[in-house]
């Protein structure tokens, strides 16, 4: 259903506008065509005219169901929506706890909570030969302060998300501790480390990466906690939290990664 609501909640307008064409047309020429076709045939006139008139009501109804899916589907996904929201503040609420408890300060105006859906490979990308799938945010609560952005499309395999959702294992990654020394590296040196350091990136796509921090203090990235949800035996999606490194302990220890199980699997799957 939700292609549906998607289809009518772009086009509703033109739709409008036609089926308003056609209700219009179909009633100016009940009365008009008519006379022109046999004016001598009033009998035929008034029984056609009224034909037409019922024809008239035809795109009407199609309107009005049309009309009243759309408010219905809308309704539902406005649902969704707030569903999903109180899930993401479930979510900080417990990090937040979990990190009372374990004496760590709390910020979770830091923090950030993503769901991506991988997508097929468009023309594009097979024109390119681009084997990794994308990854499309579909649902995020956003950090909550201005933050750079990596300005990476991130796809499958790569980055802590890739590679959680592509070994279909919930990864926990101080991205900050994995690239802080190597933010001012060349690409012999990034082309020699571990595979779960260069998390499927280029240097090229690393350099992207870390843009803006090499030569300063900011850290390289933050802590990552990625959740993968795959149906039977075929990834979805992942679902990602993203925290200062300080609160990287809490967000281990905490169900944190089980309750974004459960929102990437309401939003992917459900």
């Amino acid at each position: 259903m939700r292609w549906i609501y998607a289809i009518l909640s772009r086009r509703m307008s033109l739709l409008r506008l036609v089926l308003a064409t056609i209700a219009i047309t179909l009633i100016v020429l009940g009365w008009l065509v008519g006379p022109y076709v046999n004016k001598q045939d009033w009998a035929w006139v008034v029984r056609h005219h009224q034909d037409f008139q019922r024809l008239a009501a035809v795109p009407a109804l199609v309107f009005a169901f049309l009309e009243a899916l759309r408010a219905s589907l809308e309704r539902k996904a406005d649902q969704r929506a707030k569903d999903v929201r109180e899930q993401f503040d479930e979510i900080l609420v417990e990090l937040e706890n979990a990190c009372a408890d374990a004496g760590l300060p709390s910020r979770t105006y830091h923090c950030g909570i993503t769901v991506w859906k991988l997508q097929r490979r468009t023309l594009g990308e097979r024109v390119k030969s681009e084997q990794r799938r994308r990854l499309k945010t579909v649902a995020i609560r956003p950090i909550r302060y201005k933050r750079r952005t990596t300005g990476l499309r991130w796809r499958l395999g790569m980055g802590v998300i890739g590679m959680a959702l592509e070994s279909n294992t919930r990864l926990a990654v101080d991205v900050d501790e994995s690239w802080r020394l190597l933010r001012d590296c060349g690409p012999k040196v990034w082309e020699a480390q571990e595979p779960e350091v260069r998390q499927g990136l280029s240097y090229e796509e690393f350099q992207t990466a870390v843009a803006g921090a090499a030569g300063t203090d900011e850290p390289a990235g933050q802590f990552v906690l990625a959740v993968p949800i795959w149906k039977s035996d075929k990834p979805i999606g992942v679902v990602a939290l993203d925290t200062p490194p300080g609160m990287a302990p809490a967000a281990r220890k905490s169900r944190v990664a089980d309750l974004l199980y459960a929102v990437g699997t309401y939003v992917l799957v459900d």
